[in-house]
């Protein structure tokens, strides 16, 4: 029986946001960051490792790609050029997107972490930070986690 794109980004990612929360109980839930993963992705690994679409900002001193991407500006979707983070691989990734939650921006999200869905709603909340601009973000990862714990349960993770 051959596996679906969706159970192959699950059983890959999945196990690495697990055992990172197991090394560290102050991490997102693993469904949240393989949701959110997949949401940013479509459900498709990289070759740069960035699942998040973090962008490489003034401060980061690693690999970048440039890349054509999607943004709500004034509640308008655009294409923009960005610069984006690349990774040697999915735990480098993971790790880094889990310090960029711990920003202060998002420290309301916190008091939620073992809530997938309601960390969902906090990093997109007018509280802080928002990490994404699309005003149906939080409804999409709800989704999203939904199928993330559908698979997980298939495939016993």
């Amino acid at each position: 029986m051959a596996i679906d794109n969706k159970t192959s980004f699950v059983l890959t990612v999945y196990p690495i946001a697990e055992r990172i929360r197991l090394n560290d109980s102050n991490t997102a839930h693993p469904l949240f960051v393989t949701a959110q993963a997949a949401l940013e992705t479509g459900w498709k690994l990289r070759n740069d490792y960035n699942l998040f679409g973090i962008k490489a900002g003034t401060t980061w001193t690693g690999k970048t790609s440039t890349l054509q991407t999607k943004e709500y500006v004034n509640g308008q979707m655009v294409s923009v050029n960005q610069k984006f983070r690349v990774y040697d691989n999915l735990e480098q990734a993971l790790k880094d997107h889990q310090a960029i939650l711990h920003l202060k921006g998002y420290a309301d999200a916190w008091t939620s972490k073992d809530d997938p869905y309601q960390f969902a709603e906090k990093i997109v909340d007018n509280v802080g930070s928002k990490y994404a601009t699309d005003p149906n973000y939080a409804k999409k990862m709800k989704q999203i986690i939904d199928e993330v714990y559908k698979i997980v349960l298939d495939n016993k993770l």
